[in-house]
C-alpha cells in the first residue's frame, strides 16, 4: 500500500483550501443524524480535536502544531501565534524539510522511471477507453496534455489529479503551503529544521507498488468518484474547525458511500491506507520526536491527521509522561 492508494481514495474529497475554490462543505449537507454519527465516531479517538498543543515535562516546554499541506490565508493569525513562540524554541521538526523535499525531487527527476512509464504500454493501453477518457479530460482541465498524462506513472498522475482545477493557479504560483510557512518562519530566524521522513522512505512510500497494482488503484479511485466531487472543501473547513479526527471519519464515510457493493474491499483498502500513511509513519517518527522534546524545547509541526489517535503524536507524548494542554487558535 503506497501513496497512490491515498490519492485514489481521498483525492475526490477535494483537499484544496485556496480562496479561488468555492468552499462547499458537504459534511454540512449530511443529515443531522449522519453528522452526529461521524462526530461520535471521531470522539472515541484520543485527542480528536485541536491543532495547537503545549507539551511539558521535566521543566521543558515544547509545542505541537497540526498543519495542512496547502495554502490558505486564514492561517495568518495562527502563524502570528507561532511566531511569538520562536524565541522559546530551539528546534523545529517537520515531516520533510526543504532539503529533504529538494533531494526527493532530485531523485525523481534523475530517475525518470520513478514518475514516467519509460517502456511498454502507456495508460492509454492499460486503461479501458472510457476510463482513459475520464483521465484525459481531468488532465487537460489541469493544463496537462493527455499524451503526457498517458506516460505518467499512475501514482504520479493521481497526485496531479488530486488538485482541483480551480486550485491549479495558486498551487503553481509559488504560494507556500501552511506547513512550508511554518518552516520558513523558523529557518529565517536561523533555527534548525529537521525532517521526520527520509528521502528513501518517501521514495518507497510513493513508488514501490508495481504498475499493475497502481493501475488497479487508479481505476478504483475512478470508481469511487475521485474526479466527481472536486469542489468539496470539507477537509479544509473541518481543519479550521479543529475537528481533526472528524476529517478522517468523514473521508472514510464518503469512501464507503461511494463504494456501493464493494464496501468490504474498500474497508480493507482503508485499513491498509491508514496503516501505511498514518500509523506506520507515526511509529517511525516517535523515537526522533521523543529524543528532541525530552532534551530541548522543540516545536513539532506535522499534518493535523497525525495528531489524534492511539498512535498519534499527542498520545505518544502523553505515554512518555508529558502534560499536554490544548491552546486556543486565532482562526478567523
Amino acid at each position: 500500500m503506497k501513496f497512490l492508494r491515498l490519492a485514489s481514495l481521498l483525492a475526490f474529497v477535494g483537499t484544496a483550501l485556496q480562496a479561488e475554490c468555492p468552499r462547499v462543505t458537504e459534511f454540512d449537507n449530511l443529515t443531522q443524524a449522519h453528522q452526529q454519527e461521524l462526530i461520535d465516531n471521531a470522539s472515541a479517538s484520543p485527542f480528536n480535536e485541536g491543532v495547537f498543543w503545549r507539551a511539558e515535562k521535566g521543566g521543558l516546554t515544547s509545542y505541537v502544531v497540526g498543519t495542512y499541506h496547502l495554502p490558505d490565508p486564514r492561517i495568518d493569525p495562527f502563524l502570528d501565534q507561532i511566531a511569538e513562540l520562536v524565541p522559546e524554541i530551539d528546534r523545529l521538526l517537520v515531516e520533510a524539510n526543504a532539503n529533504t523535499q529538494a533531494e526527493f525531487q532530485k531523485r525523481l527527476t534523475s530517475d525518470p522511471t520513478l514518475t514516467f512509464i519509460t517502456e511498454g504500454p502507456t495508460l492509454i493501453d492499460l486503461l479501458p477507453p472510457e476510463e482513459w477518457q475520464q483521465i484525459a479530460g481531468a488532465a487537460t482541465a489541469r493544463g496537462l496534455p493527455s499524451f503526457v498524462a498517458a506516460k505518467y506513472q499512475p501514482w504520479f498522475l493521481s497526485m496531479t489529479l488530486a488538485i482541483p482545477p480551480c486550485a491549479i493557479e495558486q498551487a503553481t504560483s509559488g504560494t507556500p503551503a501552511i506547513d512550508k510557512r511554518v518552516e520558513t518562519l523558523f529557518a529565517n530566524a536561523g533555527y534548525s529544521v529537521d525532517s521526520l521522513d527520509t528521502v528513501d522512505g518517501l521514495i518507497r512510500l510513493f513508488t514501490a507498488d508495481p504498475i499493475e497494482k497502481q493501475v488497479d488503484d487508479l481505476r478504483r479511485g475512478l470508481a469511487l468518484g475521485m474526479l466527481s466531487s472536486e469542489n468539496d472543501m470539507t477537509t479544509g473547513e473541518l481543519y479550521f474547525r479543529e475537528t481533526t479526527q472528524l476529517i478522517w471519519e468523514y473521508t472514510l464515510d464518503k469512501a464507503r458511500r461511494a463504494a456501493g457493493d464493494d464496501v468490504a474491499e474498500v474497508e480493507a483498502l482503508i485499513a491498509e491506507m491508514e496503516q501505511a500513511l498514518l500509523t506506520d509513519r507515526n511509529t517511525a517518527w516517535a523515537s526522533a520526536i521523543l529524543e528532541h522534546v525530552e532534551s530541548t524545547p522543540t516545536m513539532v509541526a506535522v499534518g493535523a491527521l497525525h495528531l489524534p489517535g492511539e498512535t498519534g503524536v499527542l498520545r505518544t507524548l502523553e505515554r512518555a509522561g508529558f502534560e499536554l494542554t490544548r491552546l486556543n487558535v486565532a482562526f478567523p
